[in-house]
C-alpha cells in the first residue's frame, strides 16, 4: 500500500477536490463534472452511498489529528496482519501517513479553521 503520488511519475494523487457550492445546476462546470461522471471519473460522495466521503485538507486546523489516528490505525493493523509482505506493506503506508504530519494542521503554512 503506498500513497498514489508516492507511485505515479507525475506525483498526481487518487483524486483531485473540486469545491461545488458556486456550481449551479446548467452551469458550463456543472455538464463538465456530469461528463467526467458520465466518463466514470467521478464520485459526488452523496450521503449514504457506496463512495460516500469526507475530505480533509492538510491546512485544516484539525487536519493532524485526523491523520495521527488513521496512521495509528493502519500501524495497528499492521502489527495484526498474518501475512508478512501485507504487514510490511501497511507499515510503510502508515509511516507515508505519518511523514504528512509534517504539513498538517498547525503546522502548515495554510493553516486555517475548516469552512
Amino acid at each position: 500500500m503506498k500513497l498514489d503520488r508516492d507511485i505515479n511519475t507525475d506525483r498526481k494523487g487518487k483524486y483531485a477536490v473540486v469545491r461545488l457550492r458556486n456550481i449551479k445546476l446548467g452551469d458550463e462546470a456543472h455538464d463538465l463534472l456530469e461528463r467526467l461522471k458520465e466518463l466514470g471519473h467521478l464520485d459526488w460522495g452523496a450521503p449514504g452511498y457506496p463512495d460516500e466521503f469526507f475530505v480533509i485538507k492538510l491546512r485544516d486546523k484539525y487536519a493532524d489529528a485526523a491523520l495521527e489516528a488513521y496512521a495509528n490505525a493502519v500501524l495497528l493493523d499492521s502489527q495484526r496482519e498474518s501475512d508478512e509482505e501485507r504487514s510490511k506493506s501497511k507499515y510503510q503506508y502508515a509511516i507515508a501517513v505519518q511523514k504528512l504530519l509534517q504539513r498538517a494542521g498547525s503546522l502548515s503554512e495554510f493553516c486555517k479553521e475548516p469552512d
